[in-house]
């Protein structure tokens, strides 16, 4: 149970604290180093939901050098916030 709280908590400081707040702050290099990291997460935790979209974001921001497309970002928030509620539903059954 307390490893579901920590990935929990671990994946909602990922996305937005350090990716959100760089895609708003147009740093895109940060940007990227958290998509990569959340990417790995999703990785090694079989969430499969959230990693095609973050997988696409990911390359989308690879170098550093621009915004990503709205809609991938948009796609990778909602899964996301499925994601995240579907670890609160298990922890709370």
């Amino acid at each position: 149970m307390q490893n579901t709280i920590h990935l929990t908590l671990s994946l909602e400081l990922l996305l937005s604290l350090e990716l959100i707040t760089s895609l708003n702050d147009k740093n895109y290099e940060e940007a990227f180093r958290a998509a990569h990291t959340l990417k790995g997460l999703c990785l090694n935790l079989c969430l499969d939901g959230l990693l095609k979209p973050i997988m696409e974001l990911t390359e989308a921001l690879r170098g550093g050098v621009g915004p990503a497309p709205q809609h991938l970002v948009d796609e990778t928030t909602a899964q996301y916030e499925l994601t995240c509620s579907s670890i609160r539903e298990y922890i709370n059954q």
